[in-house]
């Protein structure tokens, strides 16, 4: 399987000003030097705690920030200023906060639109936007909605048949379920890989709960403090980690069933 992306010892370097007296500067390494691969149609996951890095670098691989050393490849084609408008339309974002990331003045149709680029009459454009709806588990009547009259999940649907859209090749998942209910966590992560194998999708899935990562993801990177401490298959990573802050992530994953759990809640 050819690899999709590639990331070569990346870096993204943050300069904070400290103290009252005077412009003291801290600098924060939030990307350190990190370097993996994302193979073509598989799901990679990039775990670690909040602030580790990992939205950092998913937004240097959409090209959102400049990075202050590495490279990205897409394709085996560095991404730069010349090829990134290009590029950039291959790729797409699901954010964690489905509601803040639809525009509450836009009705559904319109925000699913946006992401289609061919050049069709508005007519062609209603049709898509209907087939849309329909493969996120959504009605074509909900085009005439606008975002605050949908529940979390909805609106992630809606969120997602954006990506959708735009017939891209790799999508960065940024915790896509962490603020949705368990019960419906499971639905979206169904869809997605419906979706996923029904176009031949590349997923960035990053999160902080190794529990959903097991089951969603073929590849696991381990993040922590800026650096990737540990890359491994997921059974492999799950069975046999080698790293110490694998170890204490997956100590804190708590067995479903309650006699299994070594503390008390």
């Amino acid at each position: 399987m050819e690899n999709l992306i590639q990331i070569e010892n990346l870096k993204k370097f943050f300069a904070i000003k400290k103290g009252l007296f005077g412009p003291q500067l801290e600098v924060v390494k939030a990307v350190n030097g990190i370097s993996f691969c994302i193979k073509r149609g598989e799901s990679f996951g990039l775990v670690g705690e909040s602030g580790c890095g990992k939205t950092t670098t998913a937004r240097l691989i959409l090209g959102l920030l400049e990075p202050d050393g590495g490279k990205v490849l897409f394709e085996n084609v560095k991404i730069d200023k010349d090829n990134l408008i290009s590029i950039r339309k291959r790729m797409q974002i699901v954010f964690q906060d489905p509601f803040s990331s639809l525009n509450p003045r836009w009705k559904v149709q319109d925000i699913v639109a946006e992401g289609i680029k061919e050049n069709i009459s508005p007519g062609d454009k209603i049709k898509k936007v209907n087939q849309l709806l329909e493969m996120v588990s959504l009605s074509s009547k909900d085009k005439v909605k606008y975002p605050h009259q949908f529940s979390g999940g909805q609106r992630q649907r809606i969120g997602i048949a954006r990506a959708i859209a735009a017939k891209p090749e790799f999508i960065v998942l940024d915790e896509p379920v962490s603020s949705l209910d368990v019960s419906i966590q499971a639905q979206i992560l169904n869809l997605l890989k419906g979706l996923q194998e029904k176009f031949n999708l590349t997923f960035l899935f990053i999160a902080h709960d190794l529990s959903i990562v097991e089951h969603f993801c073929d590849r696991i990177a381990v993040m922590h403090d800026g650096e990737i401490v540990e890359e491994a298959p997921t059974q492999a990573l799950f069975e046999r980690p080698s790293h110490s802050y694998t170890k204490l992530l997956l100590s804190c994953i708590l067995p479903l069933d309650p006699a299994q759990r070594t503390r008390p809640l």
